[in-house]
């Protein structure tokens, strides 16, 4: 599958309306194509985000707004469609980027920043564990391990646990996020992998959607949320935000705890 091949079916994959070959073969190109997977996760980002705007139910003359202008930015570019039975590639992409910043001019402008903080943020974490599952030696990496595992203890008072349940630790390592130093951890069960990430918990603010479908478990609270394919699962303990992420649906992160307090 081309770049072309892949785009045509951008909409189909995010709206969840592709065949299962058809959605494992743009899984396939966009894991190898960076350029696709950017304009993937951007897309999907803006969709989810317009999705939870227009779910919610409370009168807002904003929110009518948004709406009227997204209807009308869809009608423009649907257009064309309905009158050649498909878009040819180069109108197609300016289609789509034409439109795309014209939803989020329009949601930045009326629903503040929400949109962009979240994508930035949420987004990162999502990059740096598809990266995770194609460099393991990096983690598997005794120095890298032992530095990640010693800052975790130090600066964030965390203990990483050796296994949760199934899944062992491979390794871990230090990374960027948002100008801070996290620790990274790999698990792995069989070829299914999660990422934890230790967070100071200042860094990332959990918007009100994510508060408004907090689940409790075992005394702990679990924010969750998708982002281009991969699903993050938040949880905090003390000063430190631990976040789960994986593109498995299989695995349950509510209940997977990589850890405890340190001494």
């Amino acid at each position: 599958m081309n770049c072309e091949e892949a785009r045509e079916l951008l909409y189909e994959i995010i709206d969840k309306e592709a065949s299962e070959v058809d959605a494992r073969r743009v899984q396939e190109h966009i894991d190898k194509c960076r350029e696709c997977f950017d304009i993937y996760r951007f897309e999907g980002a803006i969709q989810e985000f317009i999705t939870r705007k227009l779910r919610d139910n409370r009168p807002s003359l904003r929110l009518e707004v948004l709406k009227s202008r997204v209807l009308a930015e869809l009608a423009t570019i649907d257009h064309p469609r309905a009158a050649k039975g498909r878009w040819p590639f180069s109108p197609f992409t300016r289609s789509l980027v034409a439109a795309a910043a014209a939803i989020i001019v329009v949601a930045v402008f009326l629903l503040g920043s929400d949109f962009v903080r979240e994508s930035e943020s949420f987004a990162s974490l999502t990059e740096l564990h598809r990266v995770a599952t194609r460099t393991l030696d990096v983690f598997r990496d005794v120095g890298n391990t032992t530095g990640a595992i010693a800052f975790s203890r130090e600066e964030l008072t965390y203990a990483v646990a050796p296994h949760v349940s199934e899944f062992l630790l491979i390794g871990g390592c230090l990374e960027q996020f948002r100008g801070t130093q996290v620790g990274h951890f790999v698990y792995l069960d069989g070829l299914t992998t999660v990422s934890v990430f230790l967070v100071p918990a200042d860094c990332i603010e959990m918007p009100p959607e994510l508060v408004a479908g907090k689940v409790e478990r075992d005394g702990i609270t679990y924010f969750g949320h998708d982002c281009g394919g991969c699903r993050l699962m938040f949880h905090r303990l003390g000063s430190t935000l631990v976040v789960t992420a994986t593109t498995e649906p299989s695995v349950d992160l509510v209940g997977f705890v990589p850890g405890q307090g340190a001494i």
